[in-house]
């Protein structure tokens, strides 16, 4: 009988343990999950945080097209262009976009202008270049996207795009007689697809076409830089102030 009584209470005993160890590794069980659970959060948020930063500014995000470009207001958004994070947009054409914040009765024309072309060298296969408008006339406004054209010796158009560079806000400048207005430009000298790979990527331009925001006709630049390579795409950002800067500046 007591041998009984023993047996009852050492399988008792024993259930009793089982069940605490059971406890005990289900314990462990969940910590060991709850910690792989964090550890993936930690590497999803981090996922999550990489891949929604902001495009470094000055980004160019490119929306191919032709004809004229999406008017761009004081905000420097264009109906024709895309953007990401805010940082920049482009939009794909040879034509003047802007002017709007300047009346029409201010706005300077491209018969009172003098362009010129200031190289600024090349970097990575990309030539940089400011492209200078000075005021032969009397007061004037102007602000926004200038339109480019390049063309041959004899006037003939040669492939031309004018991409937006919207990491700075186009501001109304204003010029008094002699004064200076530029647009810093860039443009690729490595052909792309499409193009030759042996000579020259496209036709080698004479001249530049500059068209202003707001305003018809040209003033015309000599170009004396080759070809623009990438179909003819000169990426152009806002009008602003003074003549930009000088090489190695």
């Amino acid at each position: 009988m007591g041998t009984r009584h023993w047996w009852s209470g050492g399988r008792a005993f024993a259930l009793g343990a089982v069940a605490a160890a059971a406890v005990l590794l289900a314990g462990c069980g969940s910590s060991h999950d709850d910690a792989a659970g964090s550890g993936t959060g930690s590497t999803a948020g981090h996922s999550a945080h990489g891949s929604s930063s902001p495009a470094p500014s000055g980004s160019l995000h490119v929306s191919a097209g032709s004809g004229s470009a999406g008017a761009s207001g004081s905000d420097g958004t264009s109906s024709g262009g895309t953007s990401s994070g805010g940082k920049g947009s482009a939009t794909g054409s040879t034509a003047a976009s802007g002017g709007g914040a300047v009346p029409a009765s201010k706005r300077c024309r491209p018969g009172q202008l003098k362009a010129t072309v200031r190289p600024l060298g090349a970097a990575a296969g990309t030539h940089h270049a400011s492209i200078i408008l000075t005021n032969t006339g009397g007061g004037c406004q102007s602000s926004g996207y200038v339109g480019l054209q390049l063309v041959s010796g004899s006037g003939g158009k040669i492939a031309t795009s004018v991409l937006h560079d919207t990491a700075q806000r186009p501001r109304t400048v204003s010029l008094k007689a002699h004064a200076t207005m530029y647009a810093p430009a860039s443009w690729g000298a490595v052909a792309t697809t499409g193009e030759s790979q042996t000579g020259n990527c496209e036709a080698t331009p004479q001249g530049l076409q500059v068209a202003l925001p707001g305003a018809s006709g040209t003033a015309h630049a000599t170009w004396s830089y080759g070809p623009v390579c990438g179909h003819g795409a000169i990426t152009v950002g806002p009008l602003a102030s003074g003549s930009g800067p000088t090489a190695g500046g």
